[in-house]
């Protein structure tokens, strides 16, 4: 695509606008539930006036729009029920004009590996005519006929799926899903499906988001009279999904309950997170959620599914810290005694190995992980002993070492990081501002600083995500963004151009991988060239 008028082209601006869409509350934002007011958005615009020659031709108007806002798709198959259709031998998510979903309780029990989901639906007939509805909840791929199993990081079928409709038991199946734009389920331009003159999805949301594209499906029918309200209720587990570097990811899919009539009335959903610290939590999403204790909380109100649930959580630095500790025999005693709650004993063992360097590490860094480890497990062990005695010597002892953790930076500082805040909150002490300044502000992600935020409500959050590079040249597109809050879950780079009143794009990128911003904490960015330029000289 070629990106140059002739000679005679009046148009020699480029106009860049930016709709930045924070993904938390902002201060003096209204603070409702619904799902379409919980982002305010902040917009710039300016207007830069250049004039590019190339072989006496000017360029047209290039406009560049970056639109970021919260959209995160889980890779966990736990979702809403959905209405279905039947095409030939599959089934796929179909509008149901006379079913109301009027609201949805939630509860996720995460656990490392795994993941209990129990939903609860109240279903309203809004017609005067009878209706039976095929509801189904998405499933990845059962065993193949070898019996193999899928690889576990990328599991996500169901198990022990059951469902009950007014409080019985009612028998399920699992049929397979069809494809969007496979040639049982394919939709026209207006949405309508061209199959049985049936009312089709509209996929603006995204086919995967929505559940569409779901393999399999777990099916049952639902009988209601004219006006009649059905409870609905689904138990399964699943595995969470995880990744090389040592990340957790459990989720939950709102956006296939798009398919019910008129809006949702309420929903809340709950994540209890089964021993997984907050400190080992990276990303949240969306943001408008409240984290008390292990639980985490969504409430919405009157609202269009539109967006997912997303919980991602770190298991690489448990291990590191302490699974070595059990195939080494000089260390096993410290989890044994860490168990048996012998903690003076403890502290005795550790200073005897730590002062010896009784263990065996391959490495460097397997040592420095040995040791960390051994730090965190005495101080841990200390805060029990002045907990139990009222040994503030040994709080003391306790606080030096979760300093110097913290101090150095290396894994294990969250954790760390997070008992200190405990304990200066405890105390008092006001040393917790330091702490947040100089290792947790834009250091450790922005859940962490949300928690910190929330134990000392003076230290200062709310921030707006915000360009601090923006290049668009007839070859280049360079955007650089900052977010303190660590919020961001999605943005796009548009880039067009008008010709004879048409808008022709040259460019339409997206991020919105969950990994994408857990690697890139704090910062995202776009450099790359414009294809329609490329080679076009």
């Amino acid at each position: 695509m070629k990106i140059y008028k002739p000679v005679n082209s009046r148009y020699n601006n480029i106009i860049s606008q930016y709709n930045l869409i924070n993904s938390r509350y902002k201060p003096g934002n209204n603070r409702d539930n619904s799902a379409n007011n919980q982002y305010k958005p902040c917009t710039y615009q300016y207007i830069i006036r250049k004039h590019f020659i190339y072989l006496s031709a000017i360029c047209l108007v290039f406009i560049a729009a970056i639109l970021l806002t919260v959209v995160c798709t889980p890779s966990s198959t736990y979702a809403n029920d959905t209405s279905l259709g039947r095409f030939g031998e599959t089934v796929r998510p179909i509008d149901n004009p006379n079913i109301i979903m009027q609201s949805e309780n939630i509860t996720v029990r995460v656990f490392e590996g795994m993941s209990k989901v129990e939903c609860e639906f109240v279903f309203l007939n809004d017609s005067d005519k009878e209706t039976t509805v095929l509801m189904g909840f998405p499933s990845g791929e059962p065993d193949d006929e070898s019996g193999d199993k899928a690889e576990w990081f990328l599991d996500y079928r169901l198990y022990n799926f059951a469902a009950w409709v007014d409080g019985e038991i009612v028998e399920v199946r699992l049929e397979k899903g069809a494809k969007t734009g496979s040639e049982g389920g394919k939709t026209g331009e207006d949405g309508e499906t061209m199959e049985d003159g049936k009312i089709g999805i509209d996929t603006g949301i995204g086919a995967n988001e929505l559940g569409l594209n779901f393999p399999y499906w777990y099916t049952w029918e639902v009988s209601f009279k004219p006006g009649e309200k059905k409870i609905v209720k689904n138990t399964y587990e699943t595995a969470n999904t995880t990744s090389s570097i040592g990340m957790a990811q459990a989720g939950y899919i709102l956006t296939t309950g798009a398919p019910w009539k008129d809006r949702i009335g309420d929903a809340k959903v709950t994540f209890i997170m089964e021993g997984i610290k907050p400190y080992q939590v990276e990303s949240i999403t969306p943001a408008n959620y409240t984290y008390e204790g292990n639980t985490i909380m969504w409430q919405f109100e009157d609202f269009e599914p539109d967006t997912n649930i997303s919980v991602t959580f770190n298991i690489r630095e448990e291990y590191l810290l302490k699974e070595q500790f059990r195939y080494d025999e000089k260390l096993r005693p410290v989890i044994e005694l860490e168990g048996q709650g012998k903690y003076a004993e403890l502290v005795g063992l550790i200073n005897e190995i730590m002062n010896k360097k009784e263990y065996n590490t391959d490495s460097m860094f397997s040592s420095m992980y040995v040791e960390t480890g051994l730090k965190l497990t005495k101080a841990k062990a200390l805060l029990k002993i002045g907990e139990e005695s009222g040994n503030e010597n040994a709080v003391k002892e306790a606080m030096e070492l979760l300093e110097d953790i913290t101090e150095t930076g290396v894994t294990g500082c969250m954790e760390a990081a997070y008992i200190l805040l405990g304990c200066y909150k405890e105390r008092g002490m006001d040393k917790y501002r330091e702490l947040y300044d100089k290792r947790v502000f834009l250091r450790t992600n922005g859940v962490f600083q949300r928690l910190a935020a929330d134990m000392f409500p003076d230290l200062e959050s709310g921030h707006s995500p915000e360009i601090t590079n923006l290049k668009v040249t007839a070859q280049k597109v360079c955007v650089d963004i900052e977010d303190k809050d660590d919020d961001l879950k999605k943005f796009s780079v548009k880039v067009w151009y008008m010709e004879d009143g048409e808008r022709l794009h040259l460019l339409d990128h997206q991020a919105s991988e969950p990994m994408y911003f857990i690697y890139s904490h704090y910062t995202a960015k776009y450099h790359g060239f414009l294809p329609g330029v490329v080679g076009n000289k």
